[in-house]
């Protein structure tokens, strides 16, 4: 069952849609669920779905000579997989559960379709989407920083 717009309209990466934007948002998703240490998707792979979290917590990691290292975390309210909207459409990082995950899973064509026919609906989206990606950027940049200070 997918929540209604009214449980999950103040999610942060929501709250800028109508509510007309969240229900066709809701008519072409599905809501899944993962369980602890399972992925949502790997570092690299090709990706045609994005998400909404809306429970539990996600851990973003990559590949390094020495094995996987984790680069951030996820929390309800955040999107994750948005590359599926921009060719090539890889993951830049995998994705696990790291508690039990309520998921709202958004077919990448279909929403960019509904973007092609709507188009201030899908600029508004693209906006939140960068917002995310340079937030993502600032968090990368001081884990770094840190890391170099060592």
């Amino acid at each position: 069952m997918i929540p209604n717009t009214f449980e999950i309209k103040d999610f942060r990466f929501l709250k800028d849609l109508s509510e007309s934007q969240m229900e066709s948002i809701f008519r072409i998703s599905n809501f899944q669920e993962f369980a602890v240490k399972e992925n949502l998707f790997e570092e690299y792979g090709a990706l045609d779905t994005l998400y909404i979290l809306l429970e539990g917590t996600v851990i973003l990691g990559m590949k390094v000579p020495k094995g996987k290292i984790s680069i951030g975390s996820i929390h309800p309210g955040s999107i994750l997989a948005w590359s599926a909207l921009f060719p090539p459409a890889l993951s830049s990082a995998s994705a696990t559960a790291h508690t039990p995950v309520k998921a709202l899973a958004i077919p990448a064509a279909k929403l960019l379709r509904i973007f092609e026919e709507d188009q201030s609906f899908g600029y508004v989206f693209m906006r939140m989407i960068g917002k995310t990606v340079s937030e993502r950027l600032t968090d990368t940049r001081l884990q770094l920083v840190n890391v170099l200070s060592i």
